[in-house]
């Protein structure tokens, strides 16, 4: 019978799907046995079948005559063919065909020609296998169980083993098995399957134990013997004959497989489990029937499973009291137990420790990864290499991809199970330097394999050694470990604007650490030589500064200046000094003006310089007569504005009429030597105007201090003012002034240059160190000048000084000013956008429009509309004399001065004027009679005129006629009459035409009045918008604002 006639006669049953599903079958190796076996002229073919529904595997078995040719029965042990078989005899399943495709197959390959006949005499014929079937049966007592199981065996049909000890005794001793009293199989056919090699050798082992002969059909089995009985049956599936009803479980070795839910209420922690318990079937509770199957857990998962098992038989809710002891008591017994655990939103926020992460940073060859270990109640796993199964359940996904996105953010990409750092330099130097605070704050980062040695300096490796090398200090440096030779790499990468400088041996110094940025500023601020470096030397004027900036920071110091120590007891301390002021001054000084008394004689005693910059009104000039006073024999100049030089008389010989001076203005002293008149006095007093026009006359001569008032008359570097006192030679020299800066930084650099020359370097390096106005310049700044300058308000020094109330009267034009201010400004727009004119024409338009705000009759000569600031202005001056009261009303345009003057005169209010055109002199008798005469109650002044030097204490209403663009001009003014003397609450009221430019210029004062509280006070904000108004800012004045 060759192949092709074999195949013919196996499949001739069979229909064309079940050949089709049994070819699958065994192209996929499904099958994973066959064997034949010839008894008589029937020959059987056996299959085992791979089921991947079920556990075991299926059965096949199929007859064929060789006499006929025919298929003479079939069978095998799935569903399909046990529903088909019964109305279609010869059925062959897909398992049947698929056991005749592999023996069809291994015939082919074993002859590879026409079959032999006697087919019997095939190499594919094996021993029979013969497999078990077990039936365990439960026996319930009261108070114990007991168990017998049956043996049956076979290949398709199974038989009862009446006899276990003769089927044991002669599977070990003859060559036959004994199955009853008529039935035995010979072991030269047949074996009995490997799978229950575990449970005949238990078998062997009961029968030769005096317990259990096991003679009988049944093995008798008490409750720990279950065990052991169980472990030999491990994956086989068995008849469980149990409280009268059969299951048909797999025993398997393996975890419960329990669930809970882990919730709390407001007092409470809460564990659910399964409505139906799994069933202990032994004493020791190893052995659990459970769904169906029956289960032989891990003696861990038992113990922890005790716990919750006996209370869960008395309640289907336990409940513990919430704390952390009970917290951790139960997530760790519940996570040893079971890998389905669901924990509540409330419980997983219970404690931190719920899940942790760590990072994991590390080189491999040039590239840098990072691993990520997800630690759940103290288990870490890996989250991209630990798969999703088992007690993993537990795991957040959601907060796991979340770090995951997190981590992308900080440049670590996903890739092949471990994420790759794809940043930059800086981003890793972020990163190392814990700058990168979004990571660390994520979990606990550790860097391993390639980051070992690598450094972080910051200010702390930096090493100091002093030197008194007087007047100055040397400053030898270095940074720890660092090869010298890098210093001026460093320097470089610093002013490059770069956040750290890694040097050769891939070691990091941080500049954004505070103490280095400082040092390194230090550098740039005292040096511009950038090739010498590790060591300089420090001027005296900047001892103060450096000695700050030092001792602000954890350098590494050696050798401490004396020098340093010298400054520290006379400056740092100079409020609590022996000095006192000379007996010789007619005068009661407050205790700040004694304090700037000693301020200005320490800075004499050390040689240095400086600006007494207390605001108008606290006494400026008495605290520079009681420094003159001190200084015995020594020959001073003061240079003052015109309006104050009798001012300085009056009060140098009020209050120390011992002190001899002369005054140097108009025709006075004209023609005298300097030698002369400076043999006969101490104190020469002058104007800068005269000292302008004289100054060839002071060429040789050097005075012993020279001291201005008002010093922002030399705020701009270039004015012939400046430059005239520049060439006055003075050993020491103060500037007085209320408002060392009133338009920019420049000022202040114009005053500091005739205070101390070079102290705030050239213009231009002053101008590039200083231009870009962020905090840290500005800081920078402060600390340099602050120990030479000094500023006191009149709410820091002056409790009993009466309040000044300050606010802003928006007035209504009247309808027709209204009209021509609309017109005037529309046709300035439009000639705007047609122009190239520069800024004198805006100017001229500003001035125009601000002039329509006072009163359209100052541009139009015939306008008779009104005004509506001028009929406010009056109103407040007649309702403040109604109550007695002074009035000081300021404007910059005399023309609106003279409006007014008209509108007193109509109404028989008496007044006194000032304006440029005014004598000193005459400005002073003017002042000092307004003072006294009750019959004079407004006075009327030019805003330039009357800003300085002026005591109208008498007065207590300060009008703003009109917002000038400068508010520190306007503070001066205001001034006039808040100030040491008065008595009275002050009110200023500043008037402002509504919705017109006059609005945009208090805008503008705003932002003036923002630098001086940036330099001079504590208060560091931003500072672009005190830089000088450009063209485009100029025209945005006239964007529409009504």
């Amino acid at each position: 019978m060759d192949i092709n006639n074999l195949k013919q006669i196996i499949f001739k049953p069979s229909s064309n799907l079940m050949r089709t599903k049994g070819n699958e079958i065994f192209k996929e190796n499904l099958v994973t046995k066959v064997r034949g076996k010839k008894i008589d002229d029937i020959y059987h073919i056996y299959g085992d079948i791979k089921d991947s529904k079920l556990a075991s595997e299926l059965n096949t078995h199929i007859k064929l005559n060789l006499k006929t040719g025919k298929v003479i029965g079939t069978s095998c042990s799935c569903e399909i063919f046990k529903d088909f078989s019964r109305n279609k005899p010869l059925f062959m399943c897909e398992h049947i065909t698929a056991a005749c495709y592999k023996f069809i197959d291994s015939v082919s390959k074993k002859q590879q020609s026409k079959v032999s006949n006697d087919i019997t005499n095939s190499n594919v014929q094996e021993k029979l296998e013969l497999s078990l079937q077990i039936t365990l049966l439960s026996k319930s007592f009261k108070d114990y169980s007991t168990y017998e199981a049956e043996f049956r065996i076979g290949t398709a049909h199974k038989y009862l083993i009446t006899n276990i000890k003769q089927f044991i005794t002669s599977f070990y001793d003859s060559t036959k098995i004994y199955v009853d009293a008529t039935l035995s199989y010979d072991l030269s056919e047949y074996k009995i399957k490997e799978d229950y090699k575990e449970l005949i050798e238990y078998l062997y082992k009961k029968i030769n134990s005096k317990e259990n002969p096991a003679s009988s059909r049944a093995l008798k089995l008490n409750s720990s013997e279950l065990i052991g009985f169980m472990e030999t049956l491990v994956n086989h599936k068995i008849t469980f004959k149990y409280k009268g009803i059969d299951y048909y479980p797999t025993i398997l070795k393996d975890r419960l497989p329990l669930k809970f839910t882990f919730k709390d209420n407001y007092e409470d922690f809460l564990i659910t489990t399964h409505k139906k318990l799994p069933i202990s079937l032994d004493d020791e509770n190893l052995v659990y029937f459970f769904n169906g199957q029956i289960f032989l857990p891990s003696r861990k998962q038992i113990s922890n499973y005790s716990f919750f098992y006996e209370k869960f038989k008395k309640s289907d809710i336990l409940v513990f009291p919430k704390g952390l002891d009970n917290y951790n008591m139960l997530i760790s017994k519940l996570t040893a137990i079971s890998r389905d655990v669901t924990l509540s939103e409330g419980v997983k926020n219970y404690s931190s420790d719920y899940l942790k992460f760590e990072f994991y940073i590390y080189k491999d060859g040039f590239d840098i990864y990072c691993d990520i270990y997800g630690i759940y109640f103290n288990k870490k796993i890996n989250i991209l290499t630990t798969a999703m199964d088992g007690e993993d359940k537990l795991r957040d996904k959601l907060a796991e991809n979340k770090i995951l996105m997190k981590l992308e953010s900080h440049k670590f990409i996903n890739r092949k199970e471990r994420l790759q750092f794809v940043g930059s330099d800086n981003d890793l130097f972020e990163l190392l330097a814990k700058k990168n605070a979004g990571l660390y704050t994520l979990g606990k980062v550790t860097f391993g394999a390639g980051f070992e040695n690598i450094k972080i300096y910051n200010s702390k490796n930096i090493v100091m050694n002093l030197e008194d090398n007087d007047p100055k200090v040397k400053i030898i440096y270095r940074i720890e470990e660092m090869d010298p030779q890098e210093l001026h790499s460093a320097y470089e990468a610093y002013k490059s604007g770069e956040s750290f400088y890694r040097d050769s041996n891939n070691n990091y110094l941080d500049f954004t650490d505070e103490g280095v940025l400082r040092f390194f500023k230090l550098l740039e601020l005292l040096t511009d030589n950038t090739n010498e470096f590790g060591s300089l030397e420090v001027d005296k004027d900047k001892l103060f500064y450096t000695k700050e900036l030092l001792e602000k920071n954890s350098y590494s110091i050696h050798n401490n200046s004396a020098i340093f120590k010298n400054l520290e007891k006379k400056l740092d301390n100079y409020e609590a000094s022996e000095l006192t002021v000379p007996l010789e001054l007619k005068a009661t000084l407050r205790d700040y003006q004694i304090n700037g008394f000693k301020w200005l004689k320490t800075l004499t005693e050390l040689g240095l310089g400086g600006i007494l910059a207390d605001e108008m009104g606290l006494g400026k000039t008495v605290q520079t007569i009681a420094l003159i006073a001190s200084e015995k024999n020594k020959k001073f100049i003061i240079v003052t504005p015109t309006s104050l030089i009798y001012n300085w008389r009056d009060e140098l010989t009020n209050f120390c009429p011992d002190i001899t001076f002369d005054i140097i203005h108009g025709e006075r002293n004209k023609g005298k030597s300097l030698e002369e008149l400076m043999d006969k006095n101490t104190v020469l007093l002058t104007t800068y105007g005269t000292l302008k026009n004289n100054i060839q006359s002071y060429e040789g001569y050097c005075f012993d201090f020279c001291i201005i008032d008002e010093a922002q008359n030399i705020k701009n570097p270039t004015s012939k003012t400046k430059l005239a006192i520049n060439k006055i030679k003075a050993t020491t020299r103060f500037a007085l002034t209320g408002t060392p800066i009133e338009n920019n930084l420049t000022e202040l650099w114009s005053i500091f240059d005739f205070v101390m020359p070079n102290f705030l370097y050239s213009k231009d390096v002053f101008e590039r160190k200083f231009a870009i106005k962020d905090k840290d310049n500005i800081e920078l700044l402060k600390s340099l000048i602050n120990p030479f300058i000094l500023r006191r308000t009149k709410s820091e020094v002056i409790e009993e000084l009466p309040d000044k109330n300050e606010k802003k009267l928006i007035v209504e034009m009247t309808p027709m000013q209204k009209s021509i201010y609309s017109s005037f400004i529309k046709d300035v727009r439009e000639s705007l956008k047609n122009s190239s004119g520069g800024k004198i024409e805006i100017f001229s338009y500003l001035t125009k429009l601000r002039q329509i705000c006072l009163d359209p009759s100052l541009l139009i000569p015939d306008y008779t509309g009104g005004s509506g600031k001028l009929e406010a202005a009056m109103s407040l001056i007649q309702e403040h004399l109604q109550e007695e009261g002074k009035v000081l009303l300021f404007s910059q345009f005399t023309s609106a001065l003279s409006k007014i003057k008209e509108q007193l005169d109509a109404l028989n209010i008496n007044y006194y004027y000032i304006d440029g055109s005014i004598s000193a002199k005459e400005r002073l008798r003017l002042v000092n009679d307004f003072n006294k005469n009750e019959e004079v109650k407004v006075f009327l002044i030019s805003l330039k005129a009357g800003g300085t030097g002026l005591n109208l204490t008498s007065a207590n209403l300060v009008i703003h006629f009109d917002p000038w663009w400068n508010p520190a001009v306007e503070n001066q003014a205001t001034d006039r009459a808040h100030r040491i003397g008065q008595k009275n609450i002050v009110e200023v009221i500043r008037l402002v035409a509504k919705g017109t430019i006059e609005e945009k210029i208090l805008t503008l004062q705003d932002n003036k009045k923002q630098l001086i509280d940036d330099v001079l006070t504590g208060d560091l904000q931003d500072s672009n918008a005190l830089q000088k108004l450009s063209k485009d800012d100029l025209i945005r004045l006239f964007d529409r604002s009504m």
